[in-house]
């Protein structure tokens, strides 16, 4: 019995180790294997360069792990889920193998059950079997170095969500998860991220939207059209667009296909790196399935996304653009004509109106009206180019920070014009306006 400890001891310092080494970073890393070397030098084994499983093999290379023969790179979510389930696994006691042997088919009904931990200078396997009746333990079969140890074991992981103590004990839950990783093959494993380049060693460098023929320089943060005048490019929207879309990832992937299975082109984006380039195609059919389909004819793989995943392929110009009305400028004073009358507005510890005019304000209307400034556009127009008219029902007009600004009004499109840089600002608010239109209500 003393012998199955020191096995057993061996196999969970193994795999804690192994699965450490896949979670955390090398300081923790390294900590963790100069604990674990006092009792049981893992580091014999060398590294971890495979798993296998009945239906499936991943192969690591280079700190990421890729499935099957085609190298396909592998979901990673999935990979420490795998790990995850084998590195809280515990012991509950060993049993001798004569017992095992009289009938085997009660123990370990599927001989497909096995998964194999393959390292530089050795294999660990592990046969799963049963599930007992009344607890979550099951027997396991640990092969190490043509030596075998059965025991019953347990995922010693609690349950996600409000559970009763016996639910804890008796569920099978995460049995049930590591068999189905056991049984299920390489698809499950393959990454559903559309784009699959490292960007770390192979940096991105623009993004052509072939379909409205506009690009952006990622390293630079650069349109290639340049934006209206006194409108910049947001450095935020920008950054955000690009981390999203490059982990974006599909529902299904198809790697066995031809693109000419696809058709009804929508939309193309293609990402320009350092030393290549992808083109990501949207399609509408695959096979006369209708959906949304991404060719990606780097690694000539398709997949299948949401329908609210398809916004990324028709971005606008604009929408990298910091279409506020005073590009986040903060002011304390401001004038305002409403009807032919001038009100000049001060802020100090609250706004109020300069002179000698004690008449009060009511600070949230105000505050209503000074946030539409800061708020972004639905759509600016160049004001030059429209011959100098504006359909609308002007409201009022407002001076600040040295422009004039007309607000108009028109079937649900709150308009500011602002003459100083010929822009117009469209704010599509429907029957729902943001502030209230007439100025007489803003006195208290």
């Amino acid at each position: 019995m003393k012998k199955n400890g020191i096995f057993f001891i061996a196999f969970l310092l193994l795999f804690s180790f192994t699965y450490i080494y896949e979670k955390q970073g090398h300081e923790d890393r390294n900590q963790k294997v100069e604990e674990d070397k006092k009792i049981f030098n893992v580091t014999t084994y060398g590294k971890l360069i495979g798993i296998q499983t009945k239906k499936m093999f991943l192969t690591k290379k280079d700190e990421q792990f890729f499935v099957g023969k085609l190298n396909y790179p592998a979901d990673q979510l999935v990979v420490n889920r795998m790990f995850d389930l084998f590195g809280n696994m515990k012991s509950e006691r060993f049993l001798e193998d004569e017992i095992i042997l009289q009938n085997r088919k009660s123990f370990f009904p599927h001989d497909d059950q096995v998964i194999s931990f393959i390292f530089e200078k050795g294999k660990l396997e592990c046969l799963v079997g049963s599930k007992l009746q009344h607890d979550q333990s099951f027997y396991l079969k640990i092969i190490k170095n043509n030596e075998s140890q059965i025991v019953i074991a347990k995922v010693d992981k609690a349950l996600v969500g409000i559970h009763t103590h016996a639910d804890q004990i008796n569920s099978d839950y995460y049995y049930n998860q590591l068999v189905s990783l056991l049984s299920v093959g390489e698809q499950v494993f393959y990454s559903r991220k559309i784009n699959s380049v490292n960007i770390k060693d192979n940096p991105l460098q623009k993004i052509h939207f072939l379909s409205d023929q506009f690009s952006i320089d990622v390293a630079d943060f650069q349109q290639n059209h340049v934006p209206l005048k006194g409108i910049s490019l947001s450095l935020l929207k920008i950054q955000s667009f690009v981390s999203k879309f490059l982990n974006l990832q599909g529902t299904h992937v198809f790697i066995d296909i031809f693109k000419s299975d696809l058709e009804s082109k929508i939309a193309q984006i293609s990402l320009e790196y350092v030393v290549k380039k992808v083109n990501l195609t949207l399609f509408r059919k695959f096979k006369g399935r209708v959906g949304w389909f991404v060719w990606n004819d780097l690694t000539k793989v398709m997949f299948e996304i949401e329908r609210a995943s398809t916004r990324y392929f028709f971005q606008k110009e604009q929408n990298f653009w910091d279409k506020r009305i005073l590009q986040g400028n903060v002011f304390s004073k401001f004038s305002l004509s409403y009807k032919g009358k001038l009100f000049e507005l001060v802020k100090d510890l609250q706004w109020q109106l300069s002179g000698k005019n004690s008449r009060s304000l009511d600070q949230i209307k105000i505050k209503k009206l000074m946030k539409i400034f800061l708020k972004t556009a639905d759509l600016v127009e160049n004001k030059n180019l429209l011959n100098g008219k504006v359909e609308g029902r002007e409201i009022f007009k407002i001076r600040v920070l040295g422009r004039e600004i007309t607000v108009l009004e028109s079937l649900g499109d709150l308009m500011f014009w602002n003459k100083a840089d010929g822009l117009l600002f469209h704010f599509w608010v429907g029957q729902d306006m943001p502030f209230d239109p007439k100025w007489e209500n803003y006195f208290l």
